[in-house]
């Protein structure tokens, strides 16, 4: 019998272990749309360590590119810089850095991807797209559009938005989701949905040079929270 329970203990320890996990991670989802666990290790893996670094000056980027593909494979290369990535049509813009690690991968056009891309890019990054009639790469604004509203792409507290706690949420008939990357501590991901009939809102307190990622939706709408 010794043996028995020497065997079954660790098992039982294993599952309630795991019962724990996946009860939080329900919680957190339930409560705020919050990822966590195996699906959050399977998103954030492989990203490019670019993604962490300072956001390059808009008013510094001069360069442009622009490719007529009709539906073939390209590469694009641009000076180092910030940019905006548009297509006419829809297609894939894949974006590595010199090690093959992932900066950007989008769908671009079309109802099911996203109007445009706003990433900073090095020279040796590679923009690889399919699929599309065209595609642009032109200098980035040096601010959003729209005061705290942040479009598919990468952006940087501090400088695309001010610190602070926030609700964020969007108005676009879409599913993605939001990244938040910081070098220094942990990394968030959030689910985000919009629609007429299922929809998010999340919370989150945004700290000096943290990286907010877009992907999947075409915009996401922030409110700054009063202070408690």
């Amino acid at each position: 019998m010794k043996y028995f329970y020497f065997f079954i203990l660790p098992l039982g320890l294993l599952l309630l272990s795991s019962c724990s996990e996946n009860t939080d991670a329900k919680v957190l989802y339930q409560q705020n749309f919050e990822i966590i666990g195996d699906e959050k290790a399977s998103q954030l893996q492989h990203l490019s360590d670019h993604l962490y670094e300072p956001s390059y000056s808009a008013n510094e980027t001069t360069d442009e590119a622009h490719s007529s593909i009709g539906g073939v494979f390209d590469e694009l290369s641009v000076s180092q810089g910030r940019y905006t990535i548009t297509g006419q049509g829809s297609g894939n813009v894949l974006i590595t850095d010199e090690e093959n690690d992932v900066i950007v991968d989008e769908v671009v056009g079309s109802a099911y991807g996203v109007n445009s891309l706003t990433v900073d890019l090095a020279s040796d990054h590679t923009v690889r797209v399919d699929g599309f009639d065209q595609v642009s790469i032109l200098p980035a604004a040096a601010e959003p559009e729209v005061e705290n509203v942040l479009t598919a792409g990468v952006w940087e507290v501090g400088v695309h938005i001010e610190p602070g706690n926030y609700q964020f949420s969007t108005s676009a008939s879409q599913i993605g989701y939001v990244k938040i990357l910081d070098k220094n501590d942990s990394d968030f991901l959030f689910e985000v949905l919009g629609g007429e009939y299922s929809s998010s809102s999340s919370e989150i307190e945004l700290l000096e040079g943290q990286k907010i990622v877009v992907s999947g939706i075409s915009l996401t709408e922030w409110q700054q929270l009063p202070e408690e």
